[in-house]
């Protein structure tokens, strides 16, 4: 290891880039129109799993608001068959006869 004294500004530390990203990705999931809106109810809400795509063709997020209390968000993306949704996840999808 060698140490040096310098005057000049060094690279971000590990931590300072992670949350950087982080910032990074929760900017760009809070520009979009759907979250807009959420947050817009839900002033102070958190999100605590950004948006994806679920196997069964829903793109999903999680938010946690003031209170504490955990919503589910989603949307339907792609309409998929259960053989689809069998295929994507490895599940074996058993229908409902009632």
């Amino acid at each position: 290891w060698m140490v040096s004294i310098s005057r000049e500004e060094g690279e971000p530390t590990i931590r300072e880039r992670q949350l950087a990203e982080q910032a990074d990705r929760e900017r760009g999931v809070r520009a979009h129109p759907a979250v807009q809106a959420i947050m817009a109810r839900f002033p102070g809400a958190e999100i605590i799993a950004e948006p994806d795509t679920q196997f069964y063709g829903d793109r999903t997020y999680t938010a946690r608001d003031p209170e504490g209390h955990i919503w589910a968000f989603g949307v339907t993306v792609r309409k998929m068959k259960s053989e689809e949704w069998d295929a994507a996840s490895g599940f074996t999808t058993k229908k409902r006869l009632d």
